[in-house]
């Protein structure tokens, strides 16, 4: 009969109770030992006896200190003790554990992940752990300098990310000068990113041509972006959001699918991507390139991030799968573009330039849902401006736009619509097929006529038609009941009928965060409510059934209206 001692495999999964010594203890057979997600469990087991083990993974427990007999269990080769709480070791080994150079990593691990624990210290030397594959210590404390890994000549896996790390110590030899990986010609991944490493790196990656992953985002590097057109393996490159300054000419590397250089103070000309016939996503924005913005020839391209920089022009993005495309916040003055050629284009912000003419043409783009034009010097008339029925955002506010609004009933989807700070004219359409709408904004223009009703915009929530020359009453907006914000100061002549239930909107506005601001209001009619609407909006009441003050030619009409109420 088989009894605990000659276990050779022990799983203890999310279970909530102290596991004894003598359960781990007697299992002299055992080879792997899985007791993952007990909150209570603050202390490893003693693995004194078990030779034979070759697998560990206690993560995800309450474990805040690893005995130090893990290190005489020559046969362990994986081990796992993420997410824990790991930061108390026994002073006997405190200067080994506070480098990550223990005895708790033997000579023989290979797999070896410490993640998300409060592990402090630096990272020194693993010289004695020459078959280490895997080394993971992200989401922790560690801090200061890191040793270069050149005995771990079979790692594959780094990851250092998450700590407050700050330099990577370089010790050239008598005999060469090395860069901190040049000795780790097997690794596939390098993940250094979200710390405060501050080297300077051209070059460090050149003799890793096996490299797959390499992401050094948000640290201090400074220099010039890494050449790593030796890494033909490669597949994802970040090195955001840290103080490069000088770029390269061409990346050309078949397998890479994903570059982010955003963020960083790089100048020139944005590098060529041709060789790049497998990219999927670049990121390049916020840095100060400059120029005309390149040809694309790039077919699996989708995703393409520019917006941030000092660009002057474009040219055709002949892309057919671009989904996502920002040029917002350059200085282009021109575009030349129809996006007819990107049947596939989702989002289209080209806000923030300096660009003249018409505005581009997006009546065909059908699979079109957000497109900003705002803050350039468009001149178009867009009387009979076409956008396309598929667009829900569409923000053409502060350019030189004139015509009239039309409505809008091919664009049911519509939910957003900013055209303010514009030189349109006319009367308001009704806005009766955009029954989605949620968010208006026609301020500062010369709209006149008077205010549509909107009651089939039931989820019409914002409306700001302030600063124009719209006259006549107010609707009450019974219908909008979801409406948070009313903006229709700087009009002319608007006038109120107030409602036997009391002012404008009841029951709606009133509540904290609202913004109603009506501007100059008379009131016409016998009831005067306008004690009901100064408590929900900041509104300047002109005449009203009980005011004896009127001015100019609204007081003959609010007179006449109150005196039939008198007598």
């Amino acid at each position: 009969m088989n009894t605990i001692s000659d276990l050779e495999t022990l799983s203890i999964i999310n279970c909530t109770f102290q596991i004894k010594s003598q359960l781990v203890g007697n299992s002299k057979k055992l080879k792997e030992l899985r007791i993952i997600g007990n909150p209570i469990l603050n202390r490893a087991p003693d693995l004194n006896g078990l030779d034979n083990l070759e697998y560990l993974d206690v993560s995800g427990n309450s474990i805040d200190t690893l005995m130090s007999d893990i290190a005489f269990n020559k046969n362990l080769k994986h081990m796992y003790a993420n997410s824990n709480n790991l930061k108390n070791i026994h002073m006997i080994y405190l200067n080994q554990i506070y480098a990550i150079n223990l005895s708790i990593i033997n000579n023989n691990t290979i797999h070896s992940n410490l993640s998300h624990n409060r592990i402090i210290g630096e990272v020194k030397s693993l010289s004695n752990n020459a078959e280490l594959l895997i080394l993971d210590l992200s989401h922790n404390f560690l801090q200061g300098h890191v040793s270069p890994f050149y005995a771990n000549i079979k790692l594959k896996i780094l990851d250092l990310s998450f700590n407050n790390l700050e330099h990577i110590v370089e010790q050239p030899s008598d005999r060469e000068s090395l860069r901190p990986f040049d000795k780790n010609v097997e690794l596939e991944m390098i993940n250094l990113s979200n710390n405060w490493l501050d080297n300077q790196i051209e070059g460090y990656f050149d003799k890793n041509i096996k490299l797959k992953y390499l992401n050094i985002q948000n640290n201090r590097f400074v220099g010039g972006i890494p050449d790593i057109n030796n890494n033909k393996n490669l597949i994802i490159f970040n090195v955001s959001n840290n103080s490069l300054s000088s770029s390269i000419k061409e990346i050309s590397i078949k397998s890479l699918s994903h570059i982010d250089i955003s963020l960083n103070s790089v100048k020139g000309e944005l590098p060529k991507f041709t060789g790049c016939i497998n990219l999927l996503t670049l990121n390049a924005s916020c840095n100060g390139y400059s120029g005309v913005i390149p040809r694309f020839n790039n077919t699996e391209l989708y995703s393409l991030d520019l917006s941030g920089n000092k660009f002057q022009a474009t040219v055709d993005f002949d892309v057919p799968k671009l989904k996502y495309l920002d040029l917002s916040n350059n200085i282009i003055g021109n575009i030349t573009s129809s996006f007819k050629n990107n049947p596939e284009l989702f989002t289209l912000d080209i806000s923030l330039n300096e660009i003249k003419g018409n505005l581009p043409d997006i009546a065909s783009n059908n699979n079109l849902e957000y497109f900003n034009a705002s803050n350039n010097r468009f001149s178009s008339n867009i009387t009979s401006y076409k956008i396309s029925p598929s667009v829900k955002v569409a923000d053409l506010s502060v350019n030189y736009l004139t015509g009239i609004i039309q409505d809008l009933d091919n664009n049911i989807e519509l939910t957003e619509l900013n055209v303010s700070s514009n030189l349109l004219r006319g009367e308001l359409p009704e806005f009766n097929a955009n029954v989605n709408l949620e968010f208006l904004n026609l301020s500062s223009n010369h709209i006149t006529g008077n205010i549509p009703d909107f009651s089939n915009n039931y989820k019409l929530a914002k409306l700001d038609l302030s600063y124009n020359w719209i006259s006549g009453v107010i609707p009450s907006f019974v219908n909008n009941r979801f409406m948070t914000t009313l903006l229709l100061m700087g009009n002319r002549n608007l006038k109120y009928y107030c409602k036997n239930n009391g002012g404008l909107l009841p029951g709606v506005f009133g509540i904290g965060g609202d913004i109603c601001d009506l501007g100059s209001v008379t009131i016409v009619s016998k009831r005067d409510c306008s004690d009901s609407i100064k408590s929900q909006c900041n509104v300047n009441i002109m005449s009203s059934a009980k005011s004896i003050y009127y001015i100019g030619t609204i007081q003959i009409l609010a007179v006449f209206s109150c005196l039939l109420f008198m007598f």
